[in-house]
């Protein structure tokens, strides 16, 4: 076979490593690809250290791949003599010529030696298989290196078990042709040694026949000198006989022995003859059974696929009988999904009459929303005309028992005018000063009273445009009146509270010895307050422009969070309308009527729906989760508002509370300031009660 042949085959055989690909002779030269195949095929002899200890990256160094290529040599061969593994030395590469010119023969010899040790490490079955799954071209290079280099450790004349008993197994059909290709290399190596043995017999006859003929050409010539020379060559000429004689007797023996060796060689050459015969019938043999192997394999290959077939047959058989469980399931989900789009389309048309209802929902609740407000503006009134009805009834009773007493007393002071009139007729301008005051001071109380009383009506205007130019949040309000009822409930019993205790703060201040200041210390009062109500009612105005900034600021600030939360809320039911219309189509696509070619994937289909009515509910959580933020938004919107309103109302009360100083004043005024005082205070009380109206209202 030829030497290239061998070495692709071979080739070819190492790429059914694992990581090997691609090899080339050139490749091979270096010696790092045969290391790792040797430390795939026995790691416990090849091992990483051994492996590790080759040059790697040689390059176009000859001595280094030299070196490399040595060692292997020498680990090759003592595993083969520690597997008792035999070869012929002629075998052995030419280690130079790989290093320098990468020789495909010598290189081809290399891989015979991992063949063999491939061959007989403890993994040897699993190369065999893979050998025997490769093409034939390759089978028959292996086979032939198997049979040509390689032999066990056997005796020359040892006998190989015949044709008969033969069992067509590829292990012994291995053996025997190792057995047979041991015992024919051993003859040829023995019909060599026999050949250069006849061949050195027959240079040494020709030797001893051409000294022979010289001998007898100076015996011929001893003779005729004998004749001629006397006794003296006779003695010489006897020797010469002797030696003659002995060399004809070794030269007999050298001939029979030269006759024994060449019948040996016919009979070795006939038994080789009989090798060779008896070689072809065990090739002949271990092709069929190669052949009856791969039948074998082909068989097994085939009850292989018969046992899965039968499996799948089974599996079929139970998914027939699940076929009737599944069909009768699918029914029951199509009545479901009929139920379901009916139900769909009901809720749809729901949803048509609702969107058809909403607007007139919207101006149902405004106007809710307004009546509701003018209901509590009118209780509010209606609790404070209750109350200020009972506080002028208790009023008028006491203003009726004091007006007894002022008669009284009237009458009293006729005659003490009269009297004092009699007494100062002298004097006519003693009473100027004070008539005077009387003249003049009420008509500066009176002025200053409207201007305050303008003053608050301005406040008040301020008060309802700044409430006014609030609409949407005016109707965020009306939207939560509802919610509203326990606080207007609890505003009305505080707003009876506060009116009780003013009430009660007045008449401790009317019993405690208050007493009402005459003209002219009212004048001066109320000089003292002009001058300084100016400037309170500057600041007051001030801080109450700051109030109200910061209050409009939160306002917009909310605002713009209730558009952002409406805008999401707009986009969450867009998103859950999409999510609804593609349900339709899903429940649409799911429906047999509409498409029967996908009933066989409901399942599919049925977990799409689980997976789209989860996403759905998800969207309503979060869809209500917003709503929760924005009520809660509204509340403290709310609240803050009606924290601004309490604590207005308070400022407003302790203000109108710390104005009332108390005084000493005569017992001589005391009726005249006593009713002045008392409108005064209706009037503010009056005034208050509006104001608290406004700011509830404001609220």
């Amino acid at each position: 076979m030829d030497a290239s042949s061998v070495c692709s085959g071979l080739i070819r055989w190492l790429e059914t490593f694992p990581g090997l690909f691609a090899i080339t002779v050139d490749s091979l030269a270096d010696g790092v690809v045969m290391g790792t195949v040797l430390n795939i095929i026995d790691p416990s002899h090849f091992t990483e250290a051994w492996a590790s200890r080759l040059k790697q990256d040689c390059g176009d160094n000859w001595r280094l791949k030299v070196s490399n290529l040595r060692k292997i040599q020498q680990s090759v061969v003592e595993y083969l003599q520690l597997v008792n593994v035999q070869y012929a030395d002629h075998t052995l590469p030419d280690l130079n010529k790989i290093g320098e010119t990468a020789c495909p023969e010598e290189v081809g010899r290399m891989l015979q030696l991992i063949l063999g040790c491939a061959m007989n490490c403890q993994y040897k079955e699993r190369y065999i298989e893979s050998i025997m799954v490769m093409p034939a071209e390759v089978q028959a290079v292996v086979m032939n290196t198997l049979q040509t280099v390689f032999m066990r450790d056997s005796s020359p004349g040892a006998e190989v078990a015949g044709p008969a008993s033969f069992h067509p197994n590829h292990r012994t059909i291995a053996e025997q042709l190792e057995t047979t290709t041991r015992a024919r290399d051993e003859a040829v190596a023995r019909v060599h040694e026999l050949e250069m043995q006849l061949s050195e017999d027959s240079e040494e006859r020709k030797e001893l026949s051409e000294e022979n003929a010289k001998l007898m050409e100076r015996l011929i010539g001893l003779e005729d000198a004998s004749e001629l020379g006397g006794t003296g060559t006779a003695s010489r000429y006897k020797d010469l006989k002797k030696k003659i004689d002995s060399l004809q007797d070794d030269l007999f023996k050298v001939e029979t022995s030269r006759d024994e060796y060449r019948s040996r060689v016919e009979v070795l050459e006939r038994e080789h003859a009989e090798m060779l015969q008896r070689s072809e019938e065990l090739q002949r043999l271990a092709d069929q059974a190669h052949r009856l192997q791969d039948e074998v394999d082909v068989l097994r290959d085939m009850g292989q696929r018969a046992t899965v077939a039968e499996t799948t047959i089974e599996s079929y058989k139970k998914k027939l009988d699940e076929l009737s469980d599944l069909r009768r399931q699918n029914k029951i989900l199509e009545q479901k999904n009929a139920d379901y789009l009916t139900h769909i389309l009901e809720l749809e048309e729901d949803v048509k009459k609702n969107d058809s209802w909403r607007p007139q929902l919207e101006l149902f609740k405004k106007q809710v929303a307004e009546l509701r407000q003018q209901l509590a503006e009118v209780t509010k009134k209606s609790d404070r005309l209750n109350f200020d009805n009972k506080k002028l009834t208790e009023k008028v009773e006491a203003i009726t028992v004091e007006k007894d007493r002022v008669a009284f007393e009237r009458d009293g002071l006729k005659e003490n005018v009269e009297e004092l009139r009699c007494q100062r007729s002298a004097d006519p301008r003693g009473d100027l000063p004070r008539a005077d005051l009387l003249s003049t001071d009420p008509q500066d109380v009176w002025e200053k009273l409207m201007r305050l009383q303008h003053e608050n009506q301005q406040l008040k205007k301020q008060q309802q445009e700044g409430g006014q130019s609030e609409p949407v949040l005016q109707a965020m309000l009306s939207e939560l009146q509802e919610r509203h009822n326990c606080t207007s409930v609890e505003n009305r019993q505080l707003n009876q509270r506060i009116m009780e205790l003013e009430s009660e703060v007045e008449e401790s201040r009317s019993a405690g010895g208050l007493s009402t200041p005459t003209p002219s210390a009212a004048s001066t009062l109320t000089v003292g307050n002009t001058s300084t109500n100016p400037a309170w009612s500057d600041a007051f105005k001030r801080e109450y422009e700051k109030k109200l900034t910061l209050k409009n600021e939160e306002i917009a600030t909310l605002r713009e969070t209730l558009v952002k939360k409406d805008g999401e809320m707009a986009a969450m039911e867009e998103r859950y309308k999409k999510y609804l219309n593609k349900a339709k189509s899903v429940i649409k696509t799911l429906d047999p009527k509409y498409n029967p070619s996908l009933v066989p994937d409901v399942a599919t289909l049925r977990q799409q729906i689980y997976d789209k009515d989860r996403h759905i509910d998800n969207l309503e959580r979060e869809s209500e989760k917003a709503k929760a933020m924005r009520d809660i938004e509204e509340k403290r919107i709310t609240t803050a508002f009606y924290n601004f309103g309490m604590n207005m109302h308070r400022q407003m009360v302790n203000h109108r509370l710390a104005a009332v100083e108390p005084g000493q004043h005569s017992f001589l005024p005391k009726p005249r300031s006593a009713g002045s005082q008392r409108r005064s205070n209706i009037g503010n009380r009056g005034s208050s009660s509006g104001s608290q109206m406004d700011e509830m209202r404001f609220s």
